[in-house]
């Protein structure tokens, strides 16, 4: 409000916001600003470049390459998944995405520690703006896996493409409330930048991207007690999501040799939609979380 030549600014501490209503409403109307980071970010990291976003594209084409020659082919993984290639790319790209948002959430308070103590804005703008971020590199991905089709010749069918909707209705939420949580300990404890780059190492392992969920049910139902190993496997959220990915994305899953890989029916449908709800309903509460605390973890800074 400008009253003569002073003009007065109203600092809101986030800690003092009302409800969840009252904090979407405040970042629809700071979208503007989102846009700008989203745009910075993309600036920033091909800054300088000769090949600018042509490298969103060659890191995944490169890392799909090494892993198609040393696990499709040295490791024999080809022999039993046809098209390893494709099969392996949209839970590359899916992983990806969980893990940029993760990791470049969790820093997302440290790195802006000076602008957060200059000015008040809804700091949740600063962990969308990398989930925003993130979605457009993977759709730079996705151009690839493509480009890819159209190599092979080989297209998902129609059909598959319905599972594309359970994968994003568990992988947005989920990689967006990983985010919020990671900003607001990470913030205060610094070793968990460290501890969430081991966690996803060895996320990436234990979810089925190098290898089809087939070959760990078959494992497990082998060992004594493999039921339950197998039920605590599937509790891994990302693995649902690769495994929505390849289904929807793999041409060889539409096929009749492939029927048994069908899951949006039950029993698998109850497990898709029942994670699907508690993603939102993470997300709700790390968001209410990241309100309720980011104005002690700004002073900390």
């Amino acid at each position: 409000m400008r009253d003569g030549h002073n003009q007065r600014v109203l600092v809101r501490p986030g800690g003092l916001r009302g409800s969840a209503a009252a904090d979407l409403t405040a970042l629809w109307r700071r979208r503007d600003l989102v846009t700008s980071l989203v745009m910075r970010e993309l600036r920033g990291r091909y800054k300088g470049s000769i090949l600018g976003v042509g490298w969103s594209l060659i890191s995944p084409i490169v890392t799909l390459l090494i892993y198609t020659l040393v696990v499709g082919q040295f490791l024999g993984a080809s022999r039993s998944i046809p098209e390893f290639g494709l099969f392996l790319f949209p839970g590359l790209i899916v992983w990806n995405f969980f893990n940029e948002v993760a990791s470049r959430g969790a820093l997302c308070l440290t790195e802006n520690a000076g602008l957060l103590k200059k000015v008040w804005f809804p700091r949740e703008v600063l962990p969308l703006s990398i989930t925003v971020s993130a979605v457009v590199n993977a759709g730079f991905q996705f151009v690839a896996l493509v480009l890819g089709y159209a190599l092979l010749w080989d297209w998902p069918q129609a059909s598959q493409l319905a599972y594309l909707i359970p994968m994003l209705a568990i992988l947005l939420p989920l990689s967006t409330a990983t985010a919020l949580l990671m900003a607001v300990f990470n913030a205060r404890f610094r070793d968990i930048q460290y501890l969430l780059t081991i966690g996803l190492f060895v996320g990436f392992f234990i979810t089925p991207i190098l290898y089809s969920w087939s070959f760990v049910e078959e494992v497990f139902r082998g060992w004594p007690g493999g039921e339950l190993l197998w039920q605590a496997y599937l509790l891994n959220p990302m693995a649902l999501v690769v495994m929505c990915a390849q289904q929807g994305l793999w041409p060889p899953a539409g096929g009749t040799g492939y029927q048994n890989l069908l899951y949006l029916d039950s029993p698998w449908a109850t497990r898709l939609w029942f994670t699907a709800v508690a993603s939102w309903l993470l997300l709700y509460a790390m968001q209410r979380l990241f309100s309720r605390t980011n104005a002690a973890v700004v002073a900390d800074l």
